[in-house]
């Protein structure tokens, strides 16, 4: 999904649903910390992160952020 902060919203959304898995949203906000369920539940729902609660996600996927941006913003791995 296109968007202005080159964040891979359906991607990032996927991930968050698959880790999460049967897990209520209460549950992984807990175990990600300092996130709260309604934010989990807009994230899965493709709505912009801010860029602390995006680190936190990342960090409980195991994932880089590197992993959501789209190629289109250019960002290049070193």
């Amino acid at each position: 999904m296109q968007n202005s902060t080159g964040i891979d919203l359906k991607k990032l959304a996927a991930h968050l649903r698959t880790k999460r898995g049967d897990n209520a949203l209460r549950f992984a906000a807990e175990e990600i910390g300092g996130v709260s369920a309604s934010t989990l539940s807009r994230v899965e729902q493709e709505n912009v992160p801010d860029l602390p609660t995006f680190i936190r996600i990342c960090k409980w996927l195991g994932a880089s952020p590197g992993e959501f941006v789209e190629p289109a913003f250019g960002m290049k791995r070193m």
